[in-house]
Protein backbone atom coordinates (compact mmCIF):
# COMPACT_ATOMS: atom_id res chain seq x y z
CA UNK A 1 0.00 0.00 0.00
CA UNK A 2 1.62 3.44 -1.11
CA UNK A 3 1.37 6.57 0.54
CA UNK A 4 2.34 10.06 -0.36
CA UNK A 5 1.87 13.02 2.21
CA UNK A 6 2.37 16.14 1.41
CA UNK A 7 3.72 18.84 4.28
CA UNK A 8 0.64 21.83 4.85
CA UNK A 9 0.81 24.41 7.54
CA UNK A 10 -3.22 24.72 7.60
CA UNK A 11 -5.91 21.97 8.08
CA UNK A 12 -5.96 18.89 5.28
CA UNK A 13 -8.52 16.71 4.23
CA UNK A 14 -7.38 13.27 3.50
CA UNK A 15 -7.85 12.32 -0.54
CA UNK A 16 -7.87 8.26 -0.90
CA UNK A 17 -7.87 6.60 -4.17
CA UNK A 18 -7.95 2.79 -4.70
CA UNK A 19 -6.49 1.15 -7.32
CA UNK A 20 -6.01 -2.46 -8.42
CA UNK A 21 -2.67 -2.25 -7.48
CA UNK A 22 -3.18 -0.59 -3.99
CA UNK A 23 -4.14 2.69 -2.03
CA UNK A 24 -2.64 5.93 -2.71
CA UNK A 25 -3.44 9.07 -0.14
CA UNK A 26 -2.79 12.39 -0.07
CA UNK A 27 -3.21 15.79 2.02
CA UNK A 28 -5.07 18.85 0.05
CA UNK A 29 -5.12 22.06 1.92
CA UNK A 30 -8.65 22.67 2.73
CA UNK A 31 -10.64 25.99 2.32
CA UNK A 32 -13.76 25.48 4.69
CA UNK A 33 -15.19 22.79 6.30
CA UNK A 34 -18.40 23.40 4.71
CA UNK A 35 -16.72 22.57 1.28
CA UNK A 36 -18.55 20.05 1.18
CA UNK A 37 -19.77 19.74 -2.90
CA UNK A 38 -16.50 18.39 -4.44
CA UNK A 39 -18.18 17.30 -8.00
CA UNK A 40 -16.07 19.41 -9.55
CA UNK A 41 -13.22 17.92 -8.24
CA UNK A 42 -14.38 14.60 -9.32
CA UNK A 43 -15.01 15.92 -12.79
CA UNK A 44 -11.11 17.33 -13.00
CA UNK A 45 -9.19 14.36 -11.40
CA UNK A 46 -9.83 10.55 -11.52
CA UNK A 47 -11.24 8.53 -13.38
CA UNK A 48 -11.03 4.82 -14.99
CA UNK A 49 -11.63 1.89 -11.86
CA UNK A 50 -10.42 4.39 -9.08
CA UNK A 51 -12.87 4.57 -5.97
CA UNK A 52 -12.07 8.23 -4.55
CA UNK A 53 -12.65 8.96 -0.71
CA UNK A 54 -12.52 12.23 1.11
CA UNK A 55 -12.22 12.44 4.46
CA UNK A 56 -11.45 15.95 6.80
CA UNK A 57 -10.74 15.09 10.48
CA UNK A 58 -11.35 11.23 10.10
CA UNK A 59 -15.09 12.39 8.88
CA UNK A 60 -15.86 11.45 5.04
CA UNK A 61 -17.18 14.24 2.75
CA UNK A 62 -19.80 13.90 0.56
CA UNK A 63 -18.61 13.70 -3.59
CA UNK A 64 -21.50 13.41 -5.25
CA UNK A 65 -25.09 13.38 -4.25
CA UNK A 66 -24.37 12.69 -0.68
CA UNK A 67 -21.97 9.98 -1.36
CA UNK A 68 -18.46 9.74 0.79
CA UNK A 69 -17.06 7.28 -2.29
CA UNK A 70 -17.08 7.83 -5.89
CA UNK A 71 -16.18 4.78 -8.40
CA UNK A 72 -14.81 5.96 -11.43
CA UNK A 73 -15.86 3.87 -15.11
CA UNK A 74 -13.59 4.03 -17.71
CA UNK A 75 -10.19 2.46 -19.28
CA UNK A 76 -7.51 5.33 -18.13
CA UNK A 77 -7.12 6.11 -14.32
CA UNK A 78 -6.09 9.67 -13.98
CA UNK A 79 -5.19 9.45 -10.40
CA UNK A 80 -1.70 10.29 -11.41
CA UNK A 81 -3.38 13.90 -12.15
CA UNK A 82 -5.01 14.27 -9.47
CA UNK A 83 -1.66 13.91 -7.50
CA UNK A 84 0.18 16.30 -9.92
CA UNK A 85 -2.05 19.28 -9.53
CA UNK A 86 -1.22 18.79 -5.46
CA UNK A 87 2.17 19.21 -6.27
CA UNK A 88 1.54 22.02 -8.45
CA UNK A 89 0.01 23.79 -5.18
CA UNK A 90 -3.79 23.03 -6.27
CA UNK A 91 -6.18 23.69 -3.63
CA UNK A 92 -9.83 23.36 -3.03
CA UNK A 93 -11.64 26.79 -3.04
CA UNK A 94 -14.61 27.63 -0.95
CA UNK A 95 -17.19 25.79 -3.53
CA UNK A 96 -15.41 22.42 -3.70
CA UNK A 97 -13.71 22.91 -7.07
CA UNK A 98 -9.73 21.78 -6.88
CA UNK A 99 -8.54 24.99 -8.56
CA UNK A 100 -4.61 26.76 -8.80
CA UNK A 101 -4.00 28.91 -5.47
CA UNK A 102 -4.44 32.64 -6.55
CA UNK A 103 -1.82 32.74 -3.97
CA UNK A 104 0.80 31.34 -6.78
CA UNK A 105 -1.15 32.09 -9.94
CA UNK A 106 0.76 35.81 -10.94
CA UNK A 107 -1.52 36.10 -14.08
CA UNK A 108 -4.62 35.89 -12.45
CA UNK A 109 -3.25 38.04 -9.79
CA UNK A 110 -1.89 40.92 -12.23
CA UNK A 111 -4.98 40.91 -14.66
CA UNK A 112 -7.34 41.31 -12.03
CA UNK A 113 -5.44 43.99 -10.01
CA UNK A 114 -5.52 45.56 -13.67
CA UNK A 115 -9.38 45.35 -13.84
CA UNK A 116 -9.61 46.80 -10.29
CA UNK A 117 -7.63 49.57 -11.18
CA UNK A 118 -9.56 50.20 -14.33
CA UNK A 119 -12.96 50.01 -12.54
CA UNK A 120 -12.05 52.17 -9.53
CA UNK A 121 -10.78 55.02 -11.92
CA UNK A 122 -14.07 54.61 -14.30
CA UNK A 123 -15.99 54.97 -10.52
CA UNK A 124 -13.76 58.00 -9.13
CA UNK A 125 -13.95 60.31 -12.62
CA UNK A 126 -17.64 59.52 -13.90
CA UNK A 127 -19.60 59.04 -10.61
CA UNK A 128 -17.13 60.27 -7.99
CA UNK A 129 -17.38 56.81 -5.87
CA UNK A 130 -14.47 55.18 -4.03
CA UNK A 131 -13.74 51.68 -4.67
CA UNK A 132 -11.75 49.86 -2.13
CA UNK A 133 -11.12 45.98 -1.47
CA UNK A 134 -13.47 44.50 0.78
CA UNK A 135 -14.41 41.27 2.44
CA UNK A 136 -11.72 38.54 1.93
CA UNK A 137 -9.14 40.96 -0.48
CA UNK A 138 -9.55 43.56 2.66
CA UNK A 139 -8.53 40.57 4.52
CA UNK A 140 -5.50 39.43 2.74
CA UNK A 141 -4.73 42.99 2.58
CA UNK A 142 -4.58 43.77 6.22
CA UNK A 143 -3.87 40.14 8.00
CA UNK A 144 -1.62 38.59 5.18
CA UNK A 145 -0.42 41.33 3.22
CA UNK A 146 -1.22 38.77 0.56
CA UNK A 147 -4.22 37.53 -1.33
CA UNK A 148 -5.53 34.59 1.42
CA UNK A 149 -4.73 30.98 -0.09
CA UNK A 150 -7.88 29.74 -0.45
CA UNK A 151 -9.72 32.88 -1.88
CA UNK A 152 -10.58 32.92 -5.34
CA UNK A 153 -12.00 36.25 -6.24
CA UNK A 154 -11.27 40.21 -5.40
CA UNK A 155 -14.12 41.33 -3.74
CA UNK A 156 -14.54 45.10 -3.80
CA UNK A 157 -17.03 47.79 -2.32
CA UNK A 158 -18.05 51.62 -2.24
CA UNK A 159 -20.03 53.55 0.13
CA UNK A 160 -23.40 55.34 -1.02
CA UNK A 161 -24.00 58.61 0.27
CA UNK A 162 -27.62 57.39 1.04
CA UNK A 163 -29.58 55.59 3.81
CA UNK A 164 -32.43 54.87 2.71
CA UNK A 165 -32.05 51.04 1.26
CA UNK A 166 -34.26 51.67 -1.57
CA UNK A 167 -32.43 54.74 -2.82
CA UNK A 168 -29.31 52.81 -1.93
CA UNK A 169 -30.13 50.36 -4.69
CA UNK A 170 -31.39 51.99 -7.18
CA UNK A 171 -28.39 53.95 -6.77
CA UNK A 172 -26.06 50.70 -7.46
CA UNK A 173 -28.61 50.06 -10.61
CA UNK A 174 -27.83 53.35 -11.90
CA UNK A 175 -23.88 52.72 -11.27
CA UNK A 176 -24.09 49.07 -13.01
CA UNK A 177 -25.49 50.94 -16.10
CA UNK A 178 -23.01 54.04 -15.71
CA UNK A 179 -20.47 51.15 -16.06
CA UNK A 180 -21.52 49.53 -18.81
CA UNK A 181 -22.09 52.21 -20.97
CA UNK A 182 -18.19 52.60 -19.96
CA UNK A 183 -17.39 49.29 -21.98
CA UNK A 184 -17.44 47.44 -18.68
CA UNK A 185 -19.84 43.94 -18.67
CA UNK A 186 -21.65 43.31 -15.41
CA UNK A 187 -23.74 40.64 -14.18
CA UNK A 188 -26.01 42.04 -11.26
CA UNK A 189 -26.85 39.22 -8.83
CA UNK A 190 -28.92 40.29 -5.57
CA UNK A 191 -25.99 41.59 -3.15
CA UNK A 192 -23.33 42.52 -5.70
CA UNK A 193 -22.42 42.37 -9.43
CA UNK A 194 -19.49 40.65 -11.25
CA UNK A 195 -17.76 43.38 -13.37
CA UNK A 196 -15.78 42.01 -16.57
CA UNK A 197 -14.22 43.84 -19.36
CA UNK A 198 -14.28 42.05 -22.42
CA UNK A 199 -11.31 40.72 -23.95
CA UNK A 200 -9.97 41.36 -20.96
CA UNK A 201 -9.33 38.28 -18.73
CA UNK A 202 -10.75 38.43 -14.93
CA UNK A 203 -13.72 39.39 -12.56
CA UNK A 204 -14.04 41.72 -9.76
CA UNK A 205 -16.87 41.29 -7.04
CA UNK A 206 -18.60 44.56 -6.86
CA UNK A 207 -20.95 45.24 -3.23
CA UNK A 208 -21.94 48.20 -1.84
CA UNK A 209 -22.58 50.08 1.84
CA UNK A 210 -24.27 52.72 3.23
CA UNK A 211 -25.02 54.23 6.83
CA UNK A 212 -27.98 54.09 7.85
CA UNK A 213 -30.02 56.77 9.75
CA UNK A 214 -28.55 55.97 12.78
CA UNK A 215 -25.02 56.12 11.19
CA UNK A 216 -24.62 52.17 11.26
CA UNK A 217 -22.65 51.15 8.46
CA UNK A 218 -24.75 48.32 6.50
CA UNK A 219 -23.61 45.95 3.67
CA UNK A 220 -25.21 44.15 1.16
CA UNK A 221 -24.28 40.69 1.49
CA UNK A 222 -23.67 39.83 4.83
CA UNK A 223 -21.21 40.32 8.38
CA UNK A 224 -20.60 38.42 11.91
CA UNK A 225 -20.11 40.96 14.49
CA UNK A 226 -20.94 44.61 15.80
CA UNK A 227 -22.12 47.16 13.63
CA UNK A 228 -19.37 49.96 13.04
CA UNK A 229 -20.33 53.49 13.85
CA UNK A 230 -19.63 55.97 10.91
CA UNK A 231 -17.06 57.77 11.12
CA UNK A 232 -14.20 60.46 9.01
CA UNK A 233 -11.55 57.54 9.09
CA UNK A 234 -14.49 55.13 6.82
CA UNK A 235 -13.32 57.93 4.06
CA UNK A 236 -9.56 58.56 5.08
CA UNK A 237 -7.59 55.62 3.52
CA UNK A 238 -3.76 54.23 3.62
CA UNK A 239 -2.79 52.13 1.40
CA UNK A 240 -1.92 47.96 2.48
CA UNK A 241 0.53 45.94 0.95
CA UNK A 242 -1.72 42.89 -1.16
CA UNK A 243 1.15 40.61 -2.57
CA UNK A 244 3.41 42.72 -5.19
CA UNK A 245 0.29 45.46 -5.47
CA UNK A 246 -0.37 48.46 -3.03
CA UNK A 247 -4.52 48.96 -2.51
CA UNK A 248 -6.33 51.62 0.08
CA UNK A 249 -7.97 50.60 2.80
CA UNK A 250 -9.97 53.03 5.51
CA UNK A 251 -8.46 54.14 8.26
CA UNK A 252 -10.87 52.05 10.44
CA UNK A 253 -10.12 48.80 8.04
CA UNK A 254 -9.53 46.67 11.59
CA UNK A 255 -13.02 47.89 12.86
CA UNK A 256 -14.72 46.69 9.11
CA UNK A 257 -13.20 43.57 9.29
CA UNK A 258 -14.62 42.80 12.93
CA UNK A 259 -17.76 43.61 11.87
CA UNK A 260 -17.76 41.51 8.96
CA UNK A 261 -16.09 38.36 10.54
CA UNK A 262 -16.27 39.19 14.31
CA UNK A 263 -13.74 39.35 16.57
CA UNK A 264 -11.15 36.83 15.60
CA UNK A 265 -10.33 38.00 12.24
CA UNK A 266 -7.18 38.55 12.90
CA UNK A 267 -6.97 34.69 13.23
CA UNK A 268 -7.24 32.06 10.13
CA UNK A 269 -9.86 30.41 10.34
CA UNK A 270 -10.48 27.55 7.87
CA UNK A 271 -13.58 26.44 8.55
CA UNK A 272 -15.52 29.89 8.12
CA UNK A 273 -18.79 30.44 6.27
CA UNK A 274 -20.89 33.18 5.60
CA UNK A 275 -23.72 30.51 6.39
CA UNK A 276 -23.42 30.64 10.18
CA UNK A 277 -25.66 31.58 12.71
CA UNK A 278 -23.81 34.60 13.68
CA UNK A 279 -24.64 35.92 9.90
CA UNK A 280 -26.48 39.50 9.60
CA UNK A 281 -27.88 41.49 6.81
CA UNK A 282 -29.97 44.08 5.53
CA UNK A 283 -32.02 42.19 2.76
CA UNK A 284 -34.00 45.56 1.70
CA UNK A 285 -31.51 46.66 0.06
CA UNK A 286 -30.49 43.87 -2.24
CA UNK A 287 -31.60 43.85 -5.91
CA UNK A 288 -34.07 41.03 -5.60
CA UNK A 289 -35.61 39.65 -2.11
Amino acid sequence: MGKEDIDRTKEAIRLEFLKRDGVQSVDVTLVKESATKLTGLAKVTVQGGDVLTIEHSGTPLPIIHGEARHQFTGEASRSGELLEKIRANHVINKYGLLKPSILEDHDWQEETFDLYVRLQRALADGMDIAVFPFYGTMLGAVREQDFIRHDNDFDTIYISSHTDPDRVREEFKEVCKYLISRGFSIRALSSHAWVRFPGQPGKIDLFYSWFNPQDYFEVSYAYHGPQAKKTAEFFEFRDEKLGDFAVPVPLNAEQILTQLYGAGWSQPDSGFSHERATRTGNPHAQLTR
